[in-house]
């Protein structure tokens, strides 16, 4: 179906964004696992386009177009939608780290209040696409990532901060909220 076919169904919410682009509709989730599949319909089952049965994938937060049979990342998710997203009654924190040439990744880190772990730090769990994911109890987090040996990743030695429950994409001198953190949004 062409863009302007598109509408929203009972597990989506697409709203017209034609101060994008003439044509444009929008999804938008604050909860979210990555990588995620998606494929769009006009409502019926002759309206599908799920690239030729292979499903659009995205793999990880932030603003991505599909048109012509392509994905693709356009830009980051806008600090305001994140503030929106954190809701009351949230506890855990969580990081998605992205290391794809190591065999296991740690992250060194201090928790809320909490003393820092004991180096290494605590090993995180593996994703698929070159992710590794941890996730706490604590409102902040500061932290560092390594292999377990002598690679680490700690933002040229300023460590990452996290100030807010949520889940977040860490790595490379940013940190990235993607959505609630797991935990909370299985409660």
């Amino acid at each position: 179906p062409t863009p302007a076919e598109l509408r929203a169904s009972k597990s989506t919410q697409l709203s017209t964004a034609g101060h994008v682009r003439e044509g444009f509709r929008v999804y938008r989730s604050a909860a979210m696992s990555f990588p995620c599949e998606i494929s769009f319909t006009n409502g019926t089952n002759s309206g599908v386009d799920n690239n030729f049965g292979s499903n659009y994938v995205v793999f990880g937060p932030g603003r991505w177009v599909v048109s012509s049979g392509e994905c693709r990342r356009v830009g980051d998710a806008d600090l305001g939608a994140c503030v929106q997203a954190s809701r009351v009654g949230d506890k855990h924190v969580q990081v998605v780290f992205r290391a794809d040439l190591w065999k296991q990744a740690y992250v060194h880190c201090k928790v809320g209040d909490a003393d820092w772990t004991e180096a290494p730090g605590v090993k995180m769990t593996k994703m698929p696409a070159g992710l590794w994911t941890f996730e706490a109890v604590g409102g902040k987090m500061e932290c560092a990532f390594n292999d377990g040996g002598e690679h680490w990743d700690s933002n040229a030695t300023m460590n990452y901060h996290i100030g807010m429950c949520g889940k977040y994409q860490v790595g490379g001198g940013e940190v990235k909220y993607i959505s609630p953190a797991d935990k909370d949004l299985r409660k």
